[in-house]
């Protein structure tokens, strides 16, 4: 894999990461209506917020590793891309 396209999919992978973590209140709640949705429409208010914190903290957590590598690929690619065009 050469740098250009490693340099752009570790891009790909940031950006994603971002938009998760910025959608991932919108998601939970999306998430935890389809819950509801297949428990018959109809749970306990307490219920509905331990899945709605739950989906959310998934989505944002997911969203904060995707940044994690996606940032960490940009700086490796950028301190040590002369030795990566070389394997």
């Amino acid at each position: 894999m050469r740098k250009k396209q490693a340099y752009i999919i570790f891009l790909v992978v940031l950006i994603v990461g971002f938009v998760l973590t910025l959608n991932s209140i919108w998601l939970g709640q999306e998430h935890a209506s389809s819950i509801v949705q297949q428990q018959g429409g109809s749970i306990d208010t307490n219920t509905y917020v331990v899945y709605l914190q739950e989906s959310i903290r998934i989505f944002n957590g997911l969203g904060i590793i995707l940044i994690l590598i996606g940032g960490l690929g940009e700086v490796l690619l950028f301190t040590r891309g002369d030795k990566f065009d070389k394997q």
